[in-house]
């Protein structure tokens, strides 16, 4: 069964409100980012290497080149998002070898160098969906900032943020 994006995109707002029945309320409308070429995988892209006589981890060139090309391709630059946010992200790989909670963590720690966001810790949720796409690997992400949460069922306490 193959679903369009928005038949995919109601069908989670379907679960969503199913399984969390709060109301959540977003600063902004999401904001839609494309980078292109393959995402590495993170358990993947260290190297050991010596200096003054210590040992110590240093990037692989194909992170580093990864991280130059996010930077240069990224429009959320300097966003500097501090409170919570949502991700929502579709990743397309060359092949189906890669993993896609590796490259996650890639995406957000590239997220976070570009200082779009403070702190990876702050997401609230992650919705990611994995693709093939051998002549372009590409992940597409949209960000949603969160400013507030209300729960609506009468068990569980009400409160805000900010």
């Amino acid at each position: 069964m193959h679903l369009t994006r928005n038949e995919d995109a109601e069908r989670y707002r379907r679960f969503e409100s199913y399984f969390f029945p709060q109301k959540i309320v977003y600063m902004e409308e999401k904001k839609q980012c494309v980078v292109y070429g393959q995402v590495p995988s993170k358990s993947n892209q260290y190297r050991i290497v010596t200096i003054s006589g210590h040992g110590s981890l240093a990037k692989t060139d194909a992170l580093e080149n990864y991280e130059k090309a996010f930077y240069q391709q990224c429009n959320l630059r300097d966003r500097r998002i501090s409170g919570f946010f949502e991700l929502y992200i579709d990743v397309y790989f060359q092949s189906n070898r890669s993993d896609l909670d590796n490259s996650l963590k890639v995406v957000l720690d590239c997220l976070q160098t570009i200082r779009a966001i403070n702190n990876d810790r702050q997401c609230t949720l992650i919705y990611a969906r994995k693709f093939i796409d051998k002549h372009n690997p590409r992940i597409e992400f949209s960000i949603k900032e969160v400013v507030g949460v209300t729960k609506c069922d009468s068990k569980q306490p009400e409160f805000e943020f900010k």
